[in-house]
């Protein structure tokens, strides 16, 4: 009994901690409403062709990532770390990771450039450009 209440304990710890620091978050937005032009790209599939989107203040690419691919009825997988609520992406519209190789996978860029933090803590700004690009070897 004594060992389970020792794996339990800080698993309900760090499930707290984390939902602690996503209401947090949540709660920093300040309502404002912003546009990007947003898309997802597979080599020559356009996925979901470049458009203008619209987020809140507060909210993170993945955030709009997981918005429009609902919005659009296209598959999303993704991973979370549970500690630190990092999101790494697995799969959009069933094309996954290592498909085309050991190097392949789905990236983000923001303005061109890739950021080196998770889609889930990079909150854009009003005009960015975000893509999101399928790289194979």
């Amino acid at each position: 009994m004594k060992k389970r209440l020792f794996i339990i304990i800080p698993l309900v710890l760090i499930l707290a901690a984390f939902f602690i620091y996503r209401t947090a978050q949540q709660e920093q937005s300040s309502g404002a409403e912003y546009t990007c032009t947003f898309s997802v790209t597979n080599g020559d599939d356009k996925i979901i062709p470049p458009k203008s989107v619209t987020f809140l203040d507060g909210e993170s690419v993945f955030d709009i990532l997981t918005r429009e691919t609902k919005s659009a009825e296209i598959s999303l997988d993704y991973s979370t770390l549970l500690i630190s609520g990092a999101v790494y992406v697995q799969g959009i519209a069933d094309v996954y990771e290592f498909d085309e190789g050991a190097s392949s996978g789905w990236v983000y860029l923001v303005n061109g450039e890739q950021p080196a933090e998770s889609c889930s803590k990079y909150l854009p700004k009003n005009g960015d450009l975000i893509e999101w690009l399928y790289k194979s070897e």
